[in-house]
């Protein structure tokens, strides 16, 4: 636990040593022949805060959520990358789950209108705790060191440079001692 709390502060403060570097006046000099797309993101520091509110789970035939936030950088329209955490629950047949990913994310655009092709990959590891509602021995039981994965495409609604609203549905797996898998709707404010 210490350790997952060290990484935590770690990112942390990363992020916010990232952040403070952000200045929103920062766009690129338009000529007078070209005009600049405000539907496109723009390079430079991008932050997102997402909410998967029910995540159907399939190994364990239950429902979980999750809230994440991610933050890094967008390279240009069409291509981000950068680091997250998040908070999932899970209640399942096996009892209530909560896990802690920590992984690293990419993310492209496609198209330069109001609605955009979105899709996104995370990697990385979660601190997972599983307790056991009828005390019996089960292999989702107690904590865990699990691999994570997610996998998802939708759509990205462009309203300003550094404002989007994404929605799309999503693919989450954990793996490890215990698996879980599930998938769900996420939906994400892009900043």
């Amino acid at each position: 636990m210490k350790r997952l709390l060290t990484l935590l502060l770690i990112l942390g403060s990363i992020t916010l040593a990232y952040a403070t570097g952000y200045n929103h006046t920062e766009t690129t000099e338009a000529t007078s022949t070209t005009e600049i797309n405000k539907r496109l993101a723009v390079k430079g520091y991008r932050g997102f805060v997402n909410y998967t509110p029910l995540i159907a789970t399939f190994i364990n035939d239950g429902i979980s959520g999750s809230v994440s936030t991610t933050h890094g950088y967008q390279f240009n329209h069409n291509y981000f990358a950068g680091i997250g955490v998040g908070f999932h629950i899970n209640l399942g047949d096996e009892g209530l789950g909560v896990a802690l990913p920590v992984y690293a994310a990419f993310k492209g655009n496609y198209g330069d209108k109001l609605a955009q092709l979105t899709y996104g990959a995370r990697i990385g590891v979660a601190y997972a705790d599983y307790g056991n509602f009828n005390s019996e021995t089960s292999v989702h039981n107690g904590e865990a060191a699990l691999a994570y994965f997610n996998a998802n495409i939708g759509l990205r609604l462009g309203i300003a440079q550094y404002f989007a609203i994404i929605i799309t549905p999503e693919i989450d797996l954990f793996v490890g001692r215990y698996n879980i898998a599930g998938a769900g709707l996420r939906v994400g404010f892009e900043f």
